[in-house]
């Protein structure tokens, strides 16, 4: 049965070997850290370049939606879609 000081020795070893873990799984993370130096900067343009070529792209890709038509013609058959030809008939 669960008596209050097995609860207690339970999360003991549980908050134990929760620190070793930690405590190897950092030693391990900052050696890698060490050996493998991360490039935060690959491309290696300031943020003002960066932002240009953002800029460029954005401009790029609303020049390409511009060009895409409907399919089947010019927009001009979609306005013209289910009207009569000729007046209306009056009464």
């Amino acid at each position: 049965m669960n008596t209050p000081g097995s609860v207690i020795y339970g999360w003991g070893a549980l908050i134990a070997a929760a620190g070793v873990a930690f405590y190897y799984a950092r030693k391990d993370i900052e050696a890698r850290r060490r050996t493998q130096p991360v490039n935060w900067n690959a491309t290696g343009l300031t943020w003002e370049d960066k932002v240009k070529q953002q800029e460029a792209e954005a401009k790029a890709g609303q020049a390409d939606v511009n060009k895409v038509r409907p399919i089947g013609g010019s927009t001009e058959s979609l306005h013209n879609k289910g009207r009569a030809e000729g007046p209306p008939d009056g009464p």
